[in-house]
């Protein structure tokens, strides 16, 4: 039976949001010098700071990042963190980061005045306790209307679309976003239409869209936000 060497790329797509790659994860442990020769010295820095298994999920999160970056620029450019913690570059690349237990995964993209958002979320087990947090009125609704068996299917994508849908968004309002300033409704055919509720002032994106990816026992959504 093959072991999965921590850090090694257990996932790779390209989509119409930008290139992902997902790495290996493993349990909190002394992180492979190999692995640390693939950080910038900014990054190594910032990972010190931290303990556990958040250490390990920023050290995978950049080992993804600069994997994903590699296959569209020759720059080698610290992935940092803007004031709310996202990942951060300082050319006209666009990036976004998540991450469970085992695995971490990067999004990228090149495209002019486009901000992209991505998460992953297990299946397993449901918890459908997040619907009084997560869902409108106008969601919760229509999630009671659907049939028992694909409520929480609606309601993991929700989640996990809203999640993206913040990362995409708050680059540029540069401010925390509520669960219900979005409804997000999936589709059959691996996208989902969304409605935004902003604030008055606030400039809307002039086009958002939102896809999903089936991976083993998790949902990958990701978001495009044009400007």
């Amino acid at each position: 039976m093959s072991v999965t060497k921590p850090f090694s790329t257990i996932y790779r797509t390209a989509t119409p949001h930008g290139i992902i790659i997902g790495v290996s994860l493993p349990e909190p442990q002394r992180i492979p010098n190999h692995i640390w020769s693939e950080l910038h010295q900014r990054e190594r820095k910032k990972a010190d700071t931290y303990k556990g298994y958040r250490k390990i999920s920023y050290v995978g999160g950049r080992v993804a990042g600069h994997i994903a970056l590699r296959l569209i620029q020759k720059e080698f450019l610290p992935i940092d963190m803007d004031p709310f913690g996202a990942p951060l570059l300082s050319n006209n690349t666009t990036i976004s980061i998540s991450h469970k237990k085992h695995i971490a995964l990067a999004m990228v993209t090149k495209r002019d005045n486009t901000t992209i958002g991505i998460d992953i979320e297990n299946l397993r087990p449901e918890r459908r306790g997040i619907s009084s947090k997560t869902l409108t009125s106008t969601e919760l609704e229509y999630y009671n209307n659907l049939p028992e068996a694909s409520q929480w299917i609606f309601l993991a994508l929700n989640f996990s679309t809203k999640e993206s849908i913040f990362k995409a968004l708050a680059p540029k309002l540069q401010r925390y976003i509520a669960f219900t300033e979005a409804e997000v409704y999936p589709q059959s055919n691996n996208s989902s239409i969304i409605k935004l509720f902003l604030k008055q002032e606030e400039v809307l994106p002039s086009q958002i869209k939102a896809r999903y990816i089936w991976y083993e026992n998790s949902v990958i959504t990701s978001v495009q936000a044009t400007w």
